[in-house]
């Protein structure tokens, strides 16, 4: 991830950004048909997805109550350069 937009994969336009190792191998035409399928499918046990539901919401609520007590801390050093952005 970079700060600064200039620096940021495909700033020289959509050939950079295909040509990036990360997507060498990435089939443009099929991903634009909507026809390339998913590198990964997990199995699904759905009775299993429907019994974790409750909890699962429950971890995430208190995760995200704990990010906003300490909200301040987490961004202490971090700043918005508005003449960066513009660049």
């Amino acid at each position: 991830m970079q700060r600064t937009p200039g620096s940021r994969l495909g700033v020289n336009g959509i050939k950079e950004l295909k040509s990036h190792y990360w997507f060498q191998e990435t089939n443009w035409e099929k991903l634009v048909d909507k026809s390339l399928s998913a590198p990964y499918k997990p199995a699904i046990n759905k009775g299993k997805i429907q019994e974790n539901k409750s909890e699962e919401d429950a971890t995430t609520l208190k995760l995200y109550e704990e990010i906003m007590k300490n909200e301040n801390k987490l961004f202490k050093d971090y700043y918005f350069d508005s003449e960066v952005n513009k660049r």
